[in-house]
């Protein structure tokens, strides 16, 4: 693959992981009006309505608008590092094994002609797929538990009483992975398509541009409204 390096496998963990936390935290107060716009008694409400209510109802006035930020954060840490440190594995060892055994040619395997564009697309979905089932299913739980901290019900305000709410409900952990399959049908496809765009316009915009922030931010930006559409 062009311009490509392949990094120890939890170099990307880790870099993954403290990015996506860093985004999370900054981006918290939107993923709370999201949560509460989604629950019952609250679709009809306004935004503006929605940033009173947070304002003036939770006790801890503007922190309320990060309320179950430390699960989510605990939840994307090794989300986004499980998932990168996975995809950057099997995306090089399937190129290294294709290219092996005569699979592809090397030209295919890491050149930047149609067809090398239409192997390496495939590479990357399968492994963003891959990447997105095993860190998807691993850290189920502790999104089962951000959403409910973040629900608004008096209930669920602290990390160890709303995982023994969510317990008890059935008395098994089975609580903690429902809906885990509708999650995964709508990740699965969404991290394939995101991994793909993301870095086939990356790699267009470094060879005309060069590397930069702006190229990646342009990459970044292209994948996340192709996904969004």
């Amino acid at each position: 693959m062009p311009s490509e390096k392949q990094n120890v496998w939890w170099v990307n963990g880790v870099a993954g992981g403290l990015a996506s936390a860093g985004a999370k935290t900054a981006l918290c107060p939107l993923q709370r009006l999201t949560v509460l716009r989604q629950l019952g008694g609250n679709q009809d409400k306004s935004i503006v309505d929605l940033i009173r209510q947070v304002a003036k109802e939770d006790k801890n006035g503007i922190k309320g608008f990060w309320r179950g930020n430390g699960v989510s954060v605990l939840q994307r840490i090794p989300y986004a590092g499980i998932q990168l440190a996975i995809y950057d594995s099997i995306k090089f060892e399937i190129v290294n094994k294709a290219e092996q055994t005569g699979y592809v040619s090397s030209e295919v395997a890491r050149g930047s002609g149609p067809a090398a564009q239409s192997f390496q697309a495939s590479v990357k979905a399968v492994s963003g797929c891959v990447a997105a089932s095993i860190s998807g299913a691993a850290c189920y739980p502790l999104e089962v538990m951000r959403t409910r901290l973040m629900s608004g019900d008096e209930r669920y305000r602290r990390f160890i009483p709303t995982a023994k709410a969510i317990w008890n409900e059935t008395g098994s952990p089975k609580n903690f992975y429902r809906g885990l399959s509708a999650s995964l049908v709508q990740r699965i496809p969404d991290i394939a398509i995101n991994y793909v765009v993301y870095e086939s316009v990356k790699f267009n915009l470094m060879e005309n541009y060069g590397c930069s922030l702006p190229v990646a931010l342009m990459s970044g930006s292209a994948a996340a409204a192709i996904i969004a559409v």
